[in-house]
């Protein structure tokens, strides 16, 4: 695809989920030039990567990066580092993320080897961004609900101060060593899980 279309193509995106792309001209100079850059735009919901060779959609507090347009020369370069990552992935949620986005790259150079095209586009990109939306708002809302519970090493005092306030005070379980208090720092005491006022499991 050509810049411009790159561009146009990720104007689309960034409407559709709600980011200002103020300065195209900007975004194509960051594409343009010896040492070519990345443009990231974000808000608290989604981040958005335009380059002259791939533009990418991430959603806060989900795992998993969807490609929207991709090129040959981005598939080459990217999907033998993501591999690497995969295999040295510490735990599940990182090994996940590679390996979705390892599953895309190979799509899409399966796509590009039977079209015979040097790119890749994501023609139901739209639906899917709407999709995960929902699916994640969904899950901010039950975040929301779900009580907000703080850990602290509290003595005798403190912990009844808590209390008096209208906090929940629960003992995490059995704790044969005494701590310093993370409240006072002064009186020694064992761990607590405290919730918001009118709060509770």
């Amino acid at each position: 695809m050509e810049k411009s279309e790159v561009i146009n193509l990720a104007a689309d995106v960034a409407k559709l989920i709600g980011i200002r792309m103020t300065r195209p001209d900007l975004i194509r100079k960051h594409m343009s030039g010896a040492f070519p850059t990345t443009t990231i735009l974000y808000t608290l919901d989604y981040t958005l990567w335009i380059d002259a060779h791939y533009i990418a959609v991430d959603w806060t507090g989900l795992p998993g990066v969807l490609y929207i347009y991709i090129s040959h020369h981005h598939v080459a370069e990217e999907l033998r580092d993501v591999i690497k990552l995969r295999k040295r992935s510490g735990n599940l949620t990182d090994y996940y993320l590679y390996d979705n986005i390892a599953k895309q790259l190979i799509a899409a150079q399966k796509h590009m080897t039977a079209s015979g095209t040097d790119y890749f586009l994501n023609e139901h990109y739209s639906e899917i961004i709407q999709k995960k939306g929902q699916s994640n708002m969904k899950n901010q809302t039950a975040a929301k609900k779900r009580p907000q519970i703080l850990t602290l090493t509290l003595c005798h005092k403190c912990k009844t101060n808590f209390e008096n306030s209208g906090h929940t005070v629960v003992n995490k379980g059995w704790q044969e060593d005494k701590e310093r208090c993370d409240y006072c720092n002064v009186g020694m005491g064992v761990t607590y899980g405290i919730f918001n006022k009118g709060e509770s499991l």
